[in-house]
């Protein structure tokens, strides 16, 4: 049997860079509309980075140990050594994967089961994440309540989900808090968000210091990373925040931290390598050149879609925020939309906790319920 690229049309590629203290692992997964998939590992002494923008490499020595291939629920595994697997970097996180597979020593069941390919050629964006960092990316803490004015007042926040059994395990010493702000100049809103989220921790986990990190204090911005305890990236507009992380190159910093890690709402977006953030205000909606990507802190992979209980029949100038631009956008990545008061937990591994909804391929699926939590893995979609 043979297959080329008319036979196997790209549904998906998933490629990601995985950089502990003392090695890493490269991975490229590749799957196609018929739920086949291509899975390559490489070794821990090469990183895509090392390549230059247009130049072109061959992998073959950087395998490790071979590539497999699942069809029809079976799995074959090729002898790679003898064949052409190369990657070129086209920009910063964008590769060009070719690979051509015409090995007669392929392992195989039968020899009516043994496969060839052409060259095959897919185009990766790889996820660079660093799992040293131990991380809680949340729709919402709920943190407060809203007064008859409106206003919000902090509270002792609950145990939803373990959420507070998960910061209590995490968090070694209770002497420095970090709030790092969604906005760099909007110091009023600044101060008057970072209060309720520094009453609600004084009432339940009580810290010795609380710092803010905006324009006032952002040329301290290492020094209070660095000492940090406990880091809360806050919700807010994802581009701002954005803007705002990249002009104090919080994506450098926060790697020589040891702080436990806390992204709310937007700040949950921002930490992902590639971040997605689909539009929210009107303008936005209207804007056909509005840009919904952007390169986050690399802390996970995963794209999360917050506050998905009350934004999943939002409609925005006539346009269904899930059906008209999220579901589309799920063709080219997954995106986890989680109900408030879930999230999800960065560890040795991915674990999800609450009410969590998977999309992907224009499909949602409930992938956990409120008061469960599960290992992410690699969700089937009917």
């Amino acid at each position: 049997m043979h297959f080329n690229n008319t036979d196997l049309i790209v549904s998906r590629t998933e490629a990601s860079f995985i950089k502990r203290k003392n090695e890493s692992n490269t991975s490229i997964d590749v799957y196609f509309k018929d739920n086949r998939f291509i899975s390559l590992t490489i070794n821990d002494d090469f990183d895509p980075r090392s390549i230059n923008i247009n130049e072109k490499i061959n992998l073959i020595n950087h395998i490790y140990w071979d590539i497999s291939f699942k069809d029809d629920e079976m799995s074959y595994t090729f002898d790679i050594t003898k064949d052409k697997v190369e990657l070129t970097r086209l920009s910063d996180n964008l590769y060009k994967l070719e690979v051509e597979i015409n090995n007669p020593d392929m392992i195989y069941s039968s020899p009516e089961d043994k496969k060839t390919f052409d060259s095959l050629e897919f185009n990766v964006e790889f996820s660079f994440v660093y799992e040293d960092i131990k991380c809680m990316l949340a729709s919402t803490l709920d943190l407060s309540d809203k007064d008859e004015f409106g206003n919000k007042v902090s509270k002792v926040f609950d145990n939803k989900n373990h959420k507070l059994d998960i910061i209590k395990k995490y968090v070694k010493k209770y002497d420095n808090f970090l709030y790092i702000a969604s906005t760099e100049y909007e110091n009023e809103i600044n101060d008057k968000y970072a209060k309720v989220v520094f009453d609600s921790f004084e009432l339940t986990l009580p810290f010795k210091s609380y710092q803010l990190l905006d324009s006032r204090t952002e040329s301290k911005a290492e020094e209070l990373i660095k000492n940090a305890d406990l880091i809360l990236l806050s919700g807010g507009h994802v581009p701002t925040q954005n803007e705002f992380f990249n002009n104090i190159n919080l994506r450098e910093l926060i790697r020589k931290t040891d702080a436990f890690i806390i992204g709310v709402s937007a700040g949950s977006m921002n930490s992902a390598e590639n971040v997605y953030s689909p539009p929210e205000y009107e303008e936005e909606v209207l804007d056909k050149k509005y840009n919904k990507y952007y390169q986050g802190l690399g802390l996970t992979h995963i794209n999360i879609f917050p506050h998905y209980d009350e934004l999943k029949d939002e409609v925005i100038s006539g346009v269904h925020t899930i059906k008209d631009i999220v579901l589309p956008d799920s063709f080219d990545r997954d995106i986890y939309a989680l109900n408030n008061g879930s999230y999800i937990l960065i560890d040795d591994n991915e674990y999800i906790y609450g009410e969590t909804y998977l999309i992907r391929n224009g499909k949602i699926k409930m992938i956990c319920k409120d008061n469960q939590h599960t290992v992410n893995k690699s969700w089937e979609i009917d």
